[in-house]
């Protein structure tokens, strides 16, 4: 892709962006579902499947149906990735303000194309930033089921409304964060094989790095790298700062508040389900389960609530595009 054609891109997600300032409307940036960028794509590929199979097409009009078509074919008939899209790129830059530090530029990932859109922040001298979805729907979604026939109960399946909510809210900006990457520093890949996808295990193995300065606990976070870890601390978690301190800020320029006890002096985090922090990393009766979907889509929007009123505070403080491209993106290739 072209420079210009990507301004001009940047340009049309910022004006879309704006809507919710003229119109006072936040939910329309919490509640926007990313995959709707590619619902064009998610058809036509769902009408090939009914002509395929003798089904009658119909347009995918509900969350699940968009989930389980990009789960099949997100990835890799359509090369699309929530997480690093462009638009989602876009919200980063304007709301955590670490990802355009050190000349980091707006650039797509390294061995994608045009016909390949995933985005990252990079820089030649510093760690990269890229996209991450905090709590997957699969793993999740997967385990509840498996409960739900090893039962033989339909009965549990009671739900159904919170289930729902995590997965409209699953590709939302609420349920999306900028982590580092940089060789040896595989963040995203590394993180989901020690903890999971599930992010009250991420941020209490970051709480107790921060509370008791220890990197044994970013080795259960990241894996036994030492030049991993090294990279993981000097360029990315000392720019929040040491020890609790650095901890609280971590927390609120993540927008990660609704994931903490913010009574407590030191932020404790929120466990997902009872235990979860001192036993086993997937849920393991189908209690947890049901208390992870009652408590993480109301985290999720209440996050996406956070990151939301800052853009709309950086598109009132800034009255053009052209402002914020300059300020905000340090120039784009």
């Amino acid at each position: 892709m072209e420079k210009q054609e990507l301004i001009s891109n940047i340009e049309k997600i910022l004006n879309d962006l704006r809507k919710s300032v003229t119109n006072n409307d936040l939910n329309a940036i919490v509640y926007y579902d990313v995959k709707d960028e590619w619902l064009d794509k998610l058809n036509f590929i769902h009408n090939l499947e009914c002509n395929l199979f003798d089904i009658e097409p119909h347009t995918i009009n509900n969350s699940y149906e968009k989930m389980l078509l990009f789960k099949r074919h997100g990835g890799n008939t359509l090369k699309i990735d929530c997480d690093v899209s462009l638009r989602s790129c876009v919200i980063y830059a304007l709301a955590f303000d670490f990802v355009t530090l050190n000349s980091r530029t707006l650039k797509l990932q390294p061995n994608y194309n045009e016909y390949n859109q995933k985005y990252c922040f990079a820089s030649d001298n510093c760690i990269n930033f890229y996209g991450d979805t905090m709590n997957s729907f699969k793993q999740i979604v997967d385990t509840y089921l498996y409960f739900c026939n090893k039962e033989n109960n339909k009965n549990m399946l009671n739900n159904s409304y919170n289930i729902q909510k995590f997965t409209n809210l699953n590709h939302t900006l609420g349920n999306f964060i900028p982590i580092p990457f940089k060789p040896p520093l595989y963040f995203n890949t590394t993180r989901n094989k020690c903890v999971g996808d599930y992010w009250d295990l991420t941020i209490y193995k970051i709480y107790n790095y921060y509370k008791y300065e220890n990197d044994t606990y970013l080795e259960e976070l990241v894996g036994k790298n030492i030049e991993a870890i090294q990279i993981l601390k000097e360029n990315y978690l000392s720019y929040f700062g040491k020890g609790i301190t650095g901890w609280k800020t971590f927390i609120e320029k993540n927008y990660l508040e609704p994931f903490v006890d913010i009574t407590s002096s030191d932020y404790i985090p929120k466990e997902f389900w009872e235990n979860h922090f001192s036993s086993k990393i997937k849920p393991q009766i189908y209690e947890h389960c049901e208390s992870f979907f009652e408590l993480v889509p109301t985290m999720i929007e209440q996050r996406g609530k956070k990151i939301a009123e800052k853009i709309i505070d950086v598109l009132k403080a800034n009255k053009t595009n052209d402002e914020i491209i300059s300020k905000y993106f340090n120039g784009v290739e």
